[in-house]
């Protein structure tokens, strides 16, 4: 069964896509190499994912690659 979430624990779209399609752990791995150091405020975790979704959203190309 299906249960809501707080939006501050939702996953974004993207997120879901790339893990269903197994892509997910590649694509985070590339985008770590590229970018070691997070946001300032953020830790390395969330500048990893916001990195990664902005990359996403910017060209239509697959980050990392």
């Amino acid at each position: 069964m299906l249960r809501n979430a707080a939006p501050s624990a939702a996953a974004h779209p993207a997120v879901i896509d790339a893990w269903a399609q197994g892509r997910l752990g590649a694509e985070m791995k590339a985008m770590r190499r590229r970018f070691s150091r997070p946001f300032k405020g953020m830790d390395a975790g969330e500048a990893l994912v916001l990195r990664w979704l902005s990359a996403l959203e910017g060209g239509g190309a697959r980050p990392g690659r």
